[in-house]
């Protein structure tokens, strides 16, 4: 009779441990640009990477999917980018070239998951987790044909909020063609780049969108106010941040 009792509280502890399991996968909640994405197999955290449904990111990035059965390998096509990952392997093909995941795609209730991290920023979207709502922020890139037309803007008689000002972060340098005219800042922590988008907002400026450059490692933040706008680059691989003041032409 003992061990039968012992059977059952040990039957019931691990009912309860799936049953949090499920529980806390099925509380993560995927946005892009502010919309909620609806998945019939609910995004999963799996060697502490979040993993989606991969059809529907693909899709919901604006992808056509195409699935190889043989090689069980997935592409996802837009207007600029193809993305191909495969079953069980952690490499990654962006526009023909191979890169590596820290975690591979795999198949959960028939359907495949893929990192939500890697396929974002493939597709050239910035991406963020917020760990106490357990939800991920995708912003994707604005398409080159919806951007606006600028030229850079120098006259300083226009009162751009200055990042130095109001960060304290010391000025590197100010890089200045004629057309162009860059500041440089040395970079500490995102709660600089947090305190000047707060400033900005504040001051009425608003957010326009982001772009991520793979190629120079850099993601970059729009604000828009009248007929002005601020372009806020993070240079990752030179830990600096670059403000550029724009006007339209």
């Amino acid at each position: 009779m003992k061990k039968l009792s012992i059977l059952t509280s040990f039957i019931i502890v691990l009912c309860l441990m799936f049953s949090m399991t499920a529980s806390a996968n099925s509380e993560i909640s995927v946005l892009i640009d502010g919309t909620a994405v609806i998945f019939d197999v609910p995004p999963q955290i799996i060697n502490d990477r979040t993993m989606v449904p991969m059809r529907a990111i693909f899709e919901q990035l604006g992808a056509t999917v195409t699935w190889d059965d043989a090689t069980k390998t997935a592409t996802g096509t837009t207007t600029d980018t193809t993305v191909s990952v495969t079953i069980n392997s952690t490499a990654i093909t962006i526009n023909g070239e191979i890169k590596t995941m820290d975690v591979a795609p795999q198949i959960v209730d028939g359907r495949t998951l893929v990192p939500a991290r890697f396929i974002s920023e493939a597709f050239g979207c910035s991406i963020e987790w917020d760990g106490e709502t357990r939800t991920v922020f995708i912003t994707t890139a604005v398409p080159e044909d919806e951007k606006p037309t600028f030229e850079y803007y120098t006259d300083a008689t226009i009162p751009f909020p200055k990042y130095d000002s109001v960060t304290g972060s010391a000025l590197i340098d100010t890089y200045s063609d004629g057309t162009a005219n860059v500041m440089m800042y040395e970079y500490t922590d995102d709660s600089d780049m947090e305190l000047y988008f707060e400033v900005l907002t504040a001051e009425g400026w608003q957010f326009y969108g982001t772009e991520y450059d793979d190629e120079f490692s850099s993601l970059s933040y729009y604000y828009t106010k009248d007929f002005d706008l601020i372009t806020i680059s993070r240079e990752y691989e030179f830990n600096e941040v670059w403000v550029t003041y724009v006007l339209p032409e």
